[in-house]
């Protein structure tokens, strides 16, 4: 009977933290990330010694609304990427089209 309410009280505790923890982690992302965003990225990719530059910049309202507009490098600039909920956009203006990207 001991044993089993030893046991009892372990799981419940394990379930707490978790929960706990999940909040935390909720928490944490929504001090970071706040209701409206505004970024301005660089980043770098490396593949076989060669190291390609892109610039963008990046609009959020909460984790459902985003709009992402390549700034650099010249031959990209103006591709533009839209986010509502769980659909994409991506619009390329060489071609002058938008493409809905689909959802995996």
């Amino acid at each position: 009977m001991m044993r089993r309410f030893v046991m009892v009280l372990i799981v419940l505790s394990i379930s707490l933290m978790a929960n706990e923890a999940a909040d935390i982690i909720k928490k944490v992302d929504q001090n970071v990330r706040g209701k409206n965003v505004y970024m301005k990225l660089s980043m770098s990719i490396s593949a076989m010694g060669h190291t390609r530059t892109m610039k963008m910049e990046s609009w959020a309202e909460g984790t459902k609304k985003n709009f992402t507009k390549i700034t650099y490098p010249p031959k990209d600039r103006g591709i533009t990427f839209l986010s509502l909920n769980n659909q994409m956009w991506q619009y390329v203006p060489k071609i002058e089209r938008i493409i809905k990207i689909p959802s995996s």
